[in-house]
């Protein structure tokens, strides 16, 4: 099925007949307003085409006459776009399924192009490159020269929701943490530029196990059990030991940035940063995280509310500093788990 309307193109008003994948369902009963009357189920759906994703709502008339989908799932759906809250949503009149044979896709999975891809695995190996540390420079090699790790490094993705969340995300972010710590290293020489970049590359090494990235990013039972900081202690030492008279102070310094860069306990963090390479390692992460989200996410969703009508009179900025309130109070009331697992 070749498909034409991409949510990037959908505008207010418009109606559309377009396909999508399904990558959250939430059911919900309307109440009745009448006595004589049966509460009614409802469905909030999230849809994702390659070029990013959108809320639908499907009401109860049309969700009655609706075959039965599952996330992951292809649908075709007849829609409104509309907004709601000032973004934009999907009012579905009717929807069927798409058999998965007729579905390509590369239609429906976000991913880096490319040709970016290539680009950065070549800023990967020139960092390695520069790496004088013996025992780091093996340990590196043997994670990144292994072609089946290295192929799950390059397509996974950095987390569910809150950054990076697309096929080749923990390439990108890995490497923008590394260049970070590259740059920070060159203002402060009395840092260990070699753990750094190691650090910076290794840190999320976990999360190759911790997520399956495919069409949608899911959460796996070792992820959801054990974690990426605990899966990528191990991935590392398991690989330290391997290697005959690795240092073992060095050892120590690499596994205590693995297991300390969320820095703080209530974002998942076993350890906090006690080390000056694990403390640049942990705000490098973090800073990349956070930019991407206000830039991509937050920012995003800012324009489309203005696009909407909404807040068209904001100064500049505005926008992010009242996200970036709003993302602090709920990370201080309780980090959802994206955001354990998002820098």
């Amino acid at each position: 099925m070749k498909k034409e309307l991409f949510v990037k193109d959908l505008k207010d008003g418009a109606s559309i007949y377009s396909s999508f994948i399904v990558t959250k369902i939430t059911r919900k009963i309307k109440k009745s307003q009448r006595p004589d009357a049966a509460d009614e189920e409802y469905c909030q759906v999230r849809l994702q085409d390659c070029t990013g994703s959108i809320d639908g709502i499907i009401w109860p008339e049309a969700l009655r006459n609706a075959p039965d989908f599952s996330e992951a799932d292809c649908i075709l759906v007849k829609a409104s776009v509309s907004q709601f809250k000032g973004l934009p949503q999907l009012v579905i009149s009717s929807l069927e399924k798409v058999p998965a044979g007729e579905v390509d896709y590369s239609c429906f999975t976000r991913s880096i192009a490319a040709e970016d891809k290539e680009k950065m695995i070549l800023e990967i190996r020139e960092l390695l490159s520069g790496i004088k540390n013996p025992g780091l420079a093996q340990l590196l090699d043997s994670f990144f020269n292994d072609s089946d790790l290295f192929s799950d490094y390059t397509n996974s993705a950095a987390a569910v929701k809150y950054h990076h969340a697309y096929s080749g995300g923990l390439l990108e972010h890995s490497l923008a943490v590394a260049k970070n710590c590259d740059m920070v290293s060159r203002n402060y020489p009395e840092l260990n530029r070699d753990l750094l970049i190691a650090g910076a590359l290794l840190h999320d090494i976990g999360k190759i196990e911790e997520y399956r990235t495919g069409v949608i990013i899911k959460i796996t039972d070792e992820g959801g059990l054990i974690g990426h900081i605990a899966i990528g202690y191990g991935m590392v030492l398991d690989r330290i030991k391997s290697i005959d008279g690795f240092n073992k102070a060095l050892a120590k310094n690499l596994l205590h940035i693995i297991i300390s860069h969320h820095g703080y306990k209530e974002f998942g963090s076993p350890r906090v940063p006690e080390t000056p390479e694990a403390f640049v390692v942990y705000h490098m992460d973090h800073m990349d995280a956070d930019i991407f989200h206000e830039k991509f996410e937050a920012v995003e969703q800012d324009e489309q509310a203005e696009q909407n009508g909404a807040g068209e009179n904001d100064i500049a900025g505005v926008h992010m500093y009242k996200k970036r309130k709003i993302s602090e109070q709920k990370r201080s009331a309780a980090p959802r788990q994206e955001e354990l697992s998002g820098f």
